[in-house]
């Protein structure tokens, strides 16, 4: 009988289209669920870490038991050999065998000297896990495995079933919906019986040449040391879908690509406003410092996230990479300062805001406000001094990557298989762009939100105090911002009044806006987190779902359901047996006003003080020198016609 092409158990390990013998009294669908049936254990033991090329061959041989391939000269099944057997052990299966037997599946593999039927009990195969549970009566008490040529009893020669022409070398993982194949380098930890991913040197030989894609591609390579295993397909595919994606990629860079231009503009207005002042301080330079972080911002956020896109996540590779890459590219680990950097920029707001209600409060006393050596000590330190110190302990809090993504790494160090934790969601919230990696939400409240929301509180008392005197001075008369301003003519500074005067609004502008981006910033990433920690277990145990067929929330732990198969390849499979994961993630919401909050700032501080800076570097010319030129030429047009006139009617009484 001849086994189908496609569709049969067995069709993929080369018994599709081969002719297959059929034992008497059973049909081909029985025996179906009868290989099925006996490879469920293996399936389970080895479903993540066992070589692809050693399942192939496993698989063909307990296939081959129960569908023999027929001799094409007279119809009789045919045994596998022995040569075939031993290179199954000592190349293919060298160490994956060894997995297995500790994980407790000792009875699904096959040895070189197992029998058929129950001729010789001990080392029967007729039973239990093993194959041949059909054979023909001839056969009990032989072994399963022969020589080259051997003899059947009624002195026909057969020649066994070997490995030529069955498969190519190193075989790919046929991985699920979501995931994509990669190879890495493995050994086996003999105490505890786990594989553990190595990081040696031939780590990119096993990446770039199990890669059919790659010129280094080598399909002859140590299959048992360079393992093809499913990783998740990144970007995560099952989460969002690719209209959320770009739109979190454009507002990750956007803002920053708007501002830029901008901020260089300020940092060069500024410095050439400082330049002019007679007297002049680190304090005045806070502005400029606030340009310059915009700035960095652009270099360390905007644009590698423009140009990398996801592989600022990926790092070049199609998948999360858990063994190789924990977490992004090697950039991040300069990036992941980003908001310590908004930190900085909104201390400069805090000091701005204080050195122009001193200034503004001497103005009304008709005084002038000098800034004490302490508080010039102090601007420094507060920029630079405390964002630095919360970075190291960004740097020093960072969690073990590995342990998060690797369940079983995770074992191995006395952890759960699925456990709440940060990686997910700092895996979703930082698909295009660099952030710190801690361990619990504690961490993020310490270095990150619990800052940037005190100096958000400081700013709006500072706010309070700026905002009753630019009432008192912008009133209804005018009277007490003429008076600050005519007293500072005299001494020669009303141009300096008034730009102390512009300033002051627009860093209440721009501590307004940026309060509110905090706050919003704080309020979405403490929405987010909990929700994106409990989803992030769904997504361990839906990734297990997809590699191995087990739908963890249906089946009691360590049970194996009956209809136990690897068969996720399609989204609709995968989805059907597994759930639709997108249903449960984090509102997108969450992500974009968390993206949103933390790209705007640069591009408000770039609006907001871009025009004072035009028309310091006399780009633009203010509304009053508009409105004096425009009066003047005005004044020329209705006199200039009487004047010639008169001066013509003197000239010519001379005469």
């Amino acid at each position: 009988m001849e086994y189908p092409e496609e569709g049969g158990w067995c069709s993929e390990y080369g018994l599709g289209g081969q002719s297959v013998f059929v034992w008497e009294g059973t049909t081909m669908d029985d025996m179906e669920t009868a290989v099925q049936a006996r490879l469920e254990g293996l399936r389970l033991a080895a479903s993540s870490i066992s070589s692809q090329e050693c399942l192939y061959h496993f698989f063909r041989v307990n296939c081959m038991g129960a569908f023999p391939l027929c001799d094409p000269t007279n119809d009789l099944p045919r045994r596998p050999c022995t040569e075939y057997c031993e290179t199954i052990h000592n190349e293919y299966c060298a160490s994956t065998f060894t997995i297995v037997s500790a994980a407790g599946g000792a009875g699904s593999v096959f040895l070189c000297s197992d029998t058929i039927g129950d001729a010789v009990p001990e080392t029967s195969r007729s039973s239990g896990t093993g194959m041949l549970i059909e054979y023909l009566d001839g056969w009990n008490g032989e072994s399963v495995f022969q020589d080259t040529f051997y003899m059947e009893d009624d002195g026909t020669e057969m020649e066994c079933v070997s490995e030529s022409g069955t498969s190519l070398a190193c075989r790919e993982a046929e991985c699920a919906w979501g995931m994509t194949s990669r190879r890495y380098p493995i050994e086996l930890n003999a105490s505890t019986g786990f594989i553990e991913f190595e990081y040696p040197g031939n780590l990119s030989y096993c990446i770039e040449s199990g890669d059919v894609e790659s010129e280094s591609h080598n399909a002859t390579m140590d299959c048992d040391a360079c393992i093809s295993t499913c990783d998740i397909a990144c970007p995560l595919p099952f989460i969002y879908d690719d209209v959320h994606y770009t739109f979190m990629w454009v507002m990750t860079w956007l803002p920053g690509f708007i501002s830029f231009p901008l901020s260089v503009l300020i940092v060069v207005s500024e410095f050439k406003r400082v330049s002019k002042l007679k007297r002049r301080d680190i304090t005045d330079r806070v502005v400029t410092f606030s340009g310059v972080i915009c700035i960095s911002l652009f270099f360390l956020d905007a644009l590698p996230s423009a140009i990398l896109a996801e592989d600022l996540r990926c790092n070049g590779y199609k998948t999360l990479n858990f063994r190789t890459n924990t977490y992004a590219h090697d950039f991040c680990e300069i990036g992941k300062i980003k908001p310590h950097l908004l930190q900085a920029l909104l201390i400069c707001v805090a000091i701005t805001l204080y050195k122009v209600l001193r200034q503004l409060k001497a103005s009304q006393n008709m005084s002038r406000y000098v800034p004490s050596k302490g508080f010039k000590i102090l601007v420094p330190v507060l920029i630079v001094g405390v964002p630095l110190m919360l970075s190291i302990g960004t740097f020093a809090m960072e969690a073990d990557q590995l342990y998060m993504t690797s369940y079983n790494y995770r074992l191995n160090e006395g952890g759960a298989a699925f456990e709440a934790m940060m990686f997910y969601p700092n895996l979703i919230r930082y698909a295009y762009s660099c952030g710190p990696l801690f361990e619990s939400e504690m961490e993020e409240l310490i270095f990150v939100q619990g800052p940037l929301l005190a100096i958000g509180l400081i700013c709006v008392g500072l706010s309070f105090g700026l905002v009753a005197i630019v009432i008192k001075m912008s009133g209804s008369t005018g009277s007490m911002r003429r008076s600050a301003t005519g007293a500072s003519m005299k001494r020669g500074g009303g141009s300096s009044s008034k730009m102390l005067y512009n300033l002051a609004i627009n860093m209440l502008r721009f501590a307004a806006i940026s309060t509110i981006l905090v706050i919003l910033n704080a309020f979405a990433t403490f929405m987010f987190l909990p929700k994106a920690k409990t989803f992030g277990t769904e997504v361990d145990k839906w990734i297990r779902c997809a590699r191995t067929g087990i739908n963890y929330d249906l089946v009691p732990e360590g049970e194996i359901p009956a209809d136990y198969a690897v068969t996720n390849k399609t989204q609709a499979a995968v989805e059907a047996n597994c759930g639709v994961l997108r249903e449960a993630a984090p509102a997108f919401g969450l992500i974009m006003l968390q993206t949103v909050s933390q790209s705007l700032p640069t591009l408000c501080f770039g609006f907001i003080f871009a025009l004072p800076a035009l028309k310091q570097l006399k780009v633009i010319s203010s509304a009053a020198t508009s409105r004096k030129i425009r009066a003047i030429a005005s004044s020329y047009k209705d006199n200039g016609g009487a004047s010639k006139t008169s001066m013509g009617t003197e000239a010519s009484e001379r005469e």
